[in-house]
């Protein structure tokens, strides 16, 4: 993993993964803390089907802090994990156009939709690869402080959005 700020406007992680089970499974796990800080964008190649397979393992998730939740006498932690499903229910997951949906909390579009406007975001995970116009697109979405996620290998391209 490999950390890069920029004019603290933004931060860069790059991971690496060797199947697609490990890319989802990775956004799957880091997606419910993102989304205690603000919106989420996901840029995948088939939007439709990336975002099945997100809200399928949101469901585990989710199954899994009830059974937390079920465990416990604890009043602070069973109020906590209240609190941590509440919101992930709450959460609104689409592939559409933000036009469409008001709102979205998280939004998988893929890399040909970036010519729309899209609704800003605090996180944007980049599953597919990018021209560098289409990063540039990408980053004009991305609010101050927030977190670029890339996939894979840093393509030299994208360098010169760090200078």
């Amino acid at each position: 993993m490999k950390d890069l700020a920029m004019d603290n406007r933004f931060y860069v992680d790059v991971r690496s993964y060797t199947k697609t089970d490990e890319l989802s499974y990775d956004i799957s796990q880091h997606l419910p803390r993102r989304l205690s800080v603000g919106p989420v964008v996901v840029i995948a190649d088939n939007p439709a089907v990336f975002l099945s397979v997100m809200r399928k393992r949101l469901a585990k998730l989710l199954y899994e802090l009830e059974r937390q939740r079920a465990s416990t006498l604890d009043r602070n932690k069973r109020g906590g994990l209240d609190r941590e499903l509440l919101r992930l229910r709450a959460a609104r997951f689409t592939a559409k156009s933000s036009a469409r949906v008001a709102n979205p909390d998280v939004l998988c579009v893929a890399p040909y939709d970036l010519g729309v406007r899209l609704a800003e975001c605090t996180t944007l995970y980049v599953t597919a690869t990018l021209s560098f116009p289409q990063l540039q697109a990408c980053l004009t979405m991305l609010r101050p402080g927030g977190l670029l996620v890339v996939y894979g290998d840093w393509p030299a391209a994208y360098d010169e959005v760090l200078s």
